[in-house]
């Protein structure tokens, strides 16, 4: 059965910005189907490695084969949750990469494997017996990849500082500067950047010579020209730009050659007009300027029968060709910054972010996870696969650096994405949980202190905690008769066993968990929670209503909550699209004539248009009322007034599969 949700905080769903969910990860993603079906476009885990240090507590002849179960079990109830667009990365080492790839694999296919990213750590065993392993994995696999690639910006990620230049350039164009005051602009900034990376290598211990190789802005240091352009993209003068309201656009200069790949016959014949080895007069001498070796990429003059094909004349004549000083220089063509805004996402990447020193960060104690992830590192695969309004998914939270990262890369684009964290650790409470209220305070921590508290945000994320399997055993009451347990003594093991199994807990039980009568005053429904390992426990009241909207997938819209005069109303949007209307009620407060009176007060009328579905707990004499559509074979008819007990019973408590 799906697990009961215990307290939560209610809020509609538009209003939540994020999911904190403390449960078994299976047991959460059950519930989640309904709510979430098709709507998760990146899902990232980072599931235990199953190492000597963090070992799973299984019996050793079992400890792969036991691993390979528990992931298939919850990767494939994550497959259902992506949208067709949707992509997943899973952390992985070499221990279990091939189990994991033979997972991923059999659930989406090979033709939706993405790639194998192969992340090169900052780590040296000089105690390793032959090799020190300074690499992990993390497998890529898209829901539906032909989908998937349409979107030109999937898996691909923001150019390292291109924000910042794009944030200089905003800072300097209200001014109309000089061009070459712009391009000195330019410069500082990555000079600046130079100093403060090298600050970074040299403090978190790395060899300067070796790392600067891998300066993340080393693609960018080229763009380091500036000119004005309008509206339409046409170059302006300097002197004109203010009349003109030009903005800055920065550009370097790039390779102009032929590429080396097996080419036409005709770029060889000097009088076809797709021949590339001309001479182009200088603009100023007038004089022919040299062609690359490998000849130029592009024909000379425009084709009228290709008016969309690239010629020389034509980039010039849209200032897009850099010349020299005179006609020596081999003419360039002008890259725009802002015309590359991303890079192509590479297999092998480096990334040295300290998951610890970053928890220290925020908490000022060491250990307080065994090997979090950064949330820059959790950050590249968001930005490699959410949209600026998608949700992102992780079942296996741990010290919650996903929810970090979300909150991290909403901060930079402005986006409003959301994110679905579960976890069922004890540090659910002392670490994720102030975590996400950390890092909405401040995006910066030291000491446990915040270092830029005034870049706090509005930010709201529910709560929710799931029973737990020991929840479920405290809450069991067998119904058994002298007679029976008699039998049930003089039985031989084996089919003592049997019946233990096939009916002692399927019938003995039945009603235990939940019965029909505790949906007359369903918001006072409890259960015996675990409060400690040594088993005690202590009566919490459930959290039907939510319970109920999470199984029948409902989109909350409004909730008019009003306990204390017996009734909750909630509206939403099901899976189907249908609108929905869920009425609670204390039978004992809420007759039937009372009933009716409150929906006239609230002037609901089931039997109106305004609802598709309109559920009702306990007994009502409101007139049942059909709803009529078109499907092959002819007319359907369903009916609009249900009663939510049978509903939330076969939701709840369906054994299939």
């Amino acid at each position: 059965f799906k697990a009961a949700l215990l307290a939560v905080i209610d809020c509609l769903d538009e209003q939540v910005d994020g999911v904190l969910i403390h449960s078994d990860n299976f047991q959460a993603l059950n519930l989640l189907q309904d709510r979430y079906q098709e709507q998760i476009r990146c899902v990232y885990i980072d599931p235990p490695y199953n190492t000597t240090s963090s070992a799973i507590p299984y019996k050793n002849n079992f400890k792969h084969s036991a691993w390979a179960t528990m992931m298939h079990n919850r990767v494939e109830k994550i497959a259902p949750l992506m949208s067709q667009d949707g992509a997943i990365f899973v952390s992985i080492d070499k221990h279990e990469r091939q189990n994991l790839e033979h997972i991923l694999t059999e659930i989406y296919s090979e033709n939706n494997q993405i790639e194998e990213l192969i992340w090169s750590m900052n780590t040296n065993n000089s105690q390793a017996p032959n090799y020190s392993t300074n690499h992990e994995y993390v497998l890529v696999y898209a829901k539906d990849r032909v989908i998937a690639e349409q979107d030109k910006n999937m898996f691909r990620e923001p150019k390292p500082g291109f924000a910042e230049v794009m944030e200089l350039v905003s800072l300097l164009n209200p001014e109309y500067p000089p061009v070459s005051h712009i391009e000195e602009k330019i410069r500082a900034l990555y000079r600046q950047h130079q100093l403060d990376y090298r600050d970074q290598v040299e403090a978190d211990g790395l060899d300067w010579e070796i790392e600067q190789k891998n300066d993340p802005w080393k693609g960018l240091f080229n763009y380091n020209k500036a000119e004005y352009r309008d509206s339409a993209g046409k170059l302006v003068p300097e002197q004109d730009a203010r009349a003109r309201k030009a903005d800055i656009w920065v550009w370097r200069e790039a390779d102009s050659s032929m590429p080396a790949t097996k080419q036409s016959p005709t770029v060889n014949e000097p009088s076809h007009k797709n021949w590339r080895w001309y001479k182009p007069l200088h603009p100023v001498t007038g004089l022919p300027a040299p062609h690359p070796k490998s000849g130029w990429k592009f024909a000379y003059a425009d084709d009228e029968d290709s008016p969309d094909r690239r010629s020389f004349v034509a980039l010039d004549r849209d200032g897009r060709i850099a010349w020299g000083d005179d006609e020596k220089k081999i003419p360039q063509m002008k890259r725009m910054l802002h015309e590359v805004e991303t890079n192509v996402g590479k297999s092998v990447f480096t990334d040295y972010s300290d998951g610890e020193k970053q928890t220290h960060g925020l908490f000022n104690r060491s250990g307080v996870f065994l090997a979090p992830k950064h949330s820059k590192f959790v950050s590249r695969f968001i930005v490699h696969a959410a949209k600026k309004d998608s949700i992102v998914l992780d079942c296996f939270g741990g010290s919650g650096s996903t929810g970090h990262a979300v909150i991290a890369v909403n901060r930079e684009d402005k986006g409003k994405r959301k994110y679905v964290l579960v976890e069922q650790g004890e540090y659910f409470d002392t670490v994720i949980k102030p975590r996400m209220q950390k890092v909405v305070y401040s995006p910066d921590w030291k000491g446990g202190k915040p270092t830029a508290p005034s870049a706090g945000i509005s930010h709201a994320f529910k709560v929710v905690n799931l029973e737990s399997y020991e929840d479920t055993l405290n809450n069991l009451h067998l119904t058994r008769t002298s007679a029976q347990q008699s039998l049930l003594e003089s039985m031989p093991s084996e089919a003592k066993e049997d019946y233990l199994l096939r009916y002692m807990l399927d019938i003995e039980s039945r009603g235990s968990l939940l019965s029909v009568d505790q949906f007359k005053k369903p918001f006072d429904c409890k259960l015996k929670v675990t409060v400690d390992s040594a088993g005690a426990y202590e009566e919490r009241t459930i959290d039907l209503v939510e319970t109920f909207n999470y199984l029948i997938g409902l989109r909350v819209k409004h909730v008019d909550m009003q306990i204390d005069r017996g009734f909750v109303a909630v509206t939403g949007v099901l899976p189907s699209g249908e609108k929905a209307l869920v009425l609670w009620r204390d039978v004992e407060k809420l007759s039937y004539d009372e009933l009716n009176r409150l929906c006239d007060k609230l002037a609901i009328n089931p039997a109106d248009s305004e609802f598709d579905v309109v559920y009702i707990n306990g007994d009502h004499n409101i007139p049942a009322v059909f709803t009529s559509t078109e499907a092959e074979g002819g007319i359907t008819k369903t009916l609009k007034i249900r009663q939510i007990e049978p509903e939330f019973m076969s939701r709840m408590f369906n054994t299939e599969a």
